[in-house]
């Protein structure tokens, strides 16, 4: 239970000397959990919701599936439970304890949220530019080459329209990016894997839930339910006559799937 967790109890503090001691690297991926501990079917996973009416449809409608199964009366624990997270990482932070951005999301919008939770955790806006950049060169032992601007480094790096030591939301407003030598405008680039361009002077959190979604999606949407009973569900079908549900799914100490068959109303045959 990470909400219950007293991040002021000499356990936790023991933890994180030991962390510190052993020169342990911490990679939290805290926008990956953000979707998998508040993320609710049919709702927008908040890791994206600053950018999700830019993406194509097909990627934006993969981030209303929701994250973990949540049980009933536990839905605030869960949130609370990834307020607890980042609150941890500043812990690790105020520490000494090293810390990298790494994200096991989508790449580039999911490293622009892991940055700004680090800012949520109490990291100053620049160290936490310092962390994605030199900081994490460092980690890799590649600063000789990376993460700062230097003569004798290579020239990779991203312009953007803003000031992130102030505002780190405004890592979102890429103009342009060097790499191996070859300069990209970062709205070609969008263009090119159909996402949208940003509204002018757009950064950060974007509008509510329902404002995120086509209309098309808000009308199939809105009256979203879960008809299966649980367990690990799988691939279902409708019926012929389009008045049952056919599905597999993988219950208790079972070592395979089952088929079932549902009634519409939800009751399994």
């Amino acid at each position: 239970n990470g909400a219950g967790l007293d991040l002021s109890s000499e356990r936790v503090h023991a933890f994180i000397r030991l962390l510190k001691e052993r020169k342990i690297v911490v990679d939290p991926t805290l926008a990956t959990f953000e979707g998998l501990f508040c993320g609710r079917t049919g709702r927008m996973d908040p890791a994206f919701a600053a950018v999700a009416d830019r993406l194509p449809p097909q990627v934006r409608r993969g981030f209303l599936t929701g994250g973990l199964p949540v049980p009933a009366g536990k839905d605030q624990q869960y949130c609370d439970g990834h307020r607890a997270m980042i609150r941890m990482v500043g812990e690790l932070y105020k520490a000494g304890v090293t810390i990298v951005p790494g994200t096991d999301t989508l790449p580039g919008f999911g490293l622009h949220r892991e940055l700004e939770l680090y800012v949520q955790a109490g990291i100053p806006a620049p160290e936490v530019l310092y962390i994605a950049t030199l900081g994490s060169a460092r980690v890799m032992k590649r600063d000789a080459e990376l993460g700062s601007i230097a003569p004798g480094k290579l020239a990779d790096m991203a312009l953007v329209s803003g000031d992130p030591t102030k505002q780190i939301s405004d890592i979102r407003r890429v103009t342009t990016v060097i790499k191996d030598g070859v300069v990209y405008q970062a709205g070609a680039l969008n263009r090119a894997i159909g996402v949208r361009p940003q509204a002018a002077g757009a950064a950060g959190a974007g509008s509510g839930d329902d404002a995120l979604l086509t209309p098309e999606e808000r009308r199939h949407l809105r009256n979203i339910r879960q008809l299966t009973p649980g367990g690990e569900n799988a691939e279902a079908y409708f019926s012929a006559d389009d008045r049952k549900l056919i599905f597999q799914a993988h219950e208790g100490e079972g070592k395979c799937d089952q088929i079932y068959i549902m009634d519409l109303n939800g009751d399994v045959g």
